[in-house]
């Protein structure tokens, strides 16, 4: 039978593991972010002018999701499906002049968070959809987050956005930064009070309770850090409706 102590290595082996594991995976996010910076290349900032799309739209992203019924409420918890962009093509207005476009399918395009968000706010009668969200189907809608004439858009192509693609990279490398140094220095100063002596004493102990906490939260926050750093057009919208349709984030 093993001994408290080899047990107790053993639990500290898993812990940094762990905290290796989500380290590199958070390296590899960071390394996809500095390809993504690369790419971007130049980008300049224009105002749209004109959009070939329905109702003046010169861009559009789309997020295809499904609805299904929360008894408590009652609601409609929402979950994605697919994500597509397209460009109808127009004109944009850069550094005085004006640049017309042609439509194009294979962009990709980055929506302003709160519009996004405000759009899927308003989507119809609560009653049918929850009626429909109760069915095996489930209540299908598609959230449509348009670019449209007076907007101001940031260009790298094929990248088409709301908002400076620079600036979100910039802050989205912090972010995992952050994270790779916060949760090896949490794991380490769980490691240190495991071992202070006596061995499972008061403070060995909690430091025990620390490291157990650790590892039951390092993967969910992981998981949160990761889908933070999706870009824009790919970003989780989710959401649920409560009665009378008021969309709870």
């Amino acid at each position: 039978m093993l001994s408290r102590e080899v047990m107790g290595l053993f639990g500290l082996a898993i812990v940094w593991t762990t905290a290796f594991l989500m380290a590199g995976a958070a390296l590899h996010t960071l390394a996809d972010l500095r390809r993504l910076r690369r790419k971007l290349g130049a980008v300049f900032e224009a105002t749209i002018v004109t959009g070939s799309g329905d109702h003046g739209a010169f861009a559009v992203q789309r997020v295809e999701q499904v609805g299904r019924a929360v008894d408590s409420g009652p609601g409609v918890a929402f979950f994605d499906r697919t994500f597509s962009s397209e460009l109808f093509g127009g004109s944009l207005e850069v550094g005085g002049r004006t640049v017309e476009v042609v439509p194009a399918v294979d962009v990709f395009v980055w929506p302003a968070r709160e519009g996004q968000v405000q759009l899927a706010r308003d989507d119809g009668d609560f009653e049918s959809a929850f009626a429909q969200a109760k069915t095996a189907r489930g209540f299908a809608r598609v959230v449509e987050t348009p670019l449209r004439s007076g907007d101001k858009v940031w260009v790298a192509w094929p990248i088409v956005s709301a908002i400076d693609p620079r600036g979100w990279v910039a802050r989205k490398m912090n972010l995992v930064w952050f994270f790779i140094v916060a949760e090896v220095l949490a794991a380490a100063a769980c490691t240190a009070l495991a071992l202070v002596k006596p061995w499972f004493g008061p403070v060995s102990s909690v430091g025990g309770v620390l490291c157990l906490a650790y590892f039951l939260a390092i993967q969910p926050l992981g998981n949160m850090v990761r889908d933070a750093v999706r870009t824009p057009c790919q970003a989780f919208l989710r959401g649920e409706w409560k009665r009378p349709g008021k969309l709870m984030r």
